[in-house]
């Protein structure tokens, strides 16, 4: 597998070829895994080698769910954003997964990055906070689904969504948040 690198040279396009073994470890990963879910894709649908081994009267299951574990393993940023929102495109990029499809494919990521969570839409989040222990009990936690956390209302979940996604994501990711909703009249007369 070779890379084309578009280049300008003197007012003339000239393509460079990269030879596989020069990308770093982090697009070594992104190839593979997005090699890894057009197999799941065409294992499920039965294309090309899959379809040699499914006999004739196999039946494909109407649903498709694949996990992801922490793709942003050794990936830059940019990297992470483009994977997350193309991802589910590759698991359905197929003539009879169409929009009105009897198939569904449902993915679902676990990850550490903020910047996944930025590219999710709040209704499409979940996130697992620990239930503290009682006594010697094993510690639980329970699912939080973050597009219902804050309301119904409107207004609250633009503002949140905005909020969060511009400036705080990674505070999904944090062990405590201090907030602090504006100086107070004893903080002004120490400043």
């Amino acid at each position: 597998m070779r890379f084309i690198v578009p280049m300008q040279a003197g007012g003339a396009s000239i393509n460079l070829y990269l030879p596989e073994d020069s990308n770093g470890l982090g697009y070594q990963n992104l190839i593979s895994m997005v090699f890894r879910l057009m197999a799941f894709r065409d294992s499920w649908m039965r294309v090309g080698k899959a379809q040699s081994k499914a006999s004739d009267e196999a039946i494909i299951p109407p649903l498709h769910l694949v996990l992801i574990e922490e793709p942003e393993v050794h990936l830059h940023t940019q990297v992470q954003q483009v994977f997350i929102r193309q991802a589910y495109k590759i698991l359905r990029n197929h003539d009879q997964l169409g929009a009105g499809s009897n198939f569904v494919t449902q993915m679902v990521v676990s990850t550490h990055s903020s910047h996944i969570a930025h590219e999710c839409h709040f209704d499409s989040l979940r996130y697992f906070r620990r239930l503290p222990a009682i006594e010697n009990a094993i510690p639980t936690s329970c699912v939080v689904n973050v597009g219902e956390a804050f309301g119904d209302e409107q207004e609250t979940k633009r503002f949140v969504t905005r909020y969060l996604k511009v400036t705080h994501c990674d505070l999904f990711f944090a062990d405590a948040a201090v907030l602090i909703d504006r100086l107070s009249a004893y903080s002004s007369h120490i400043l």
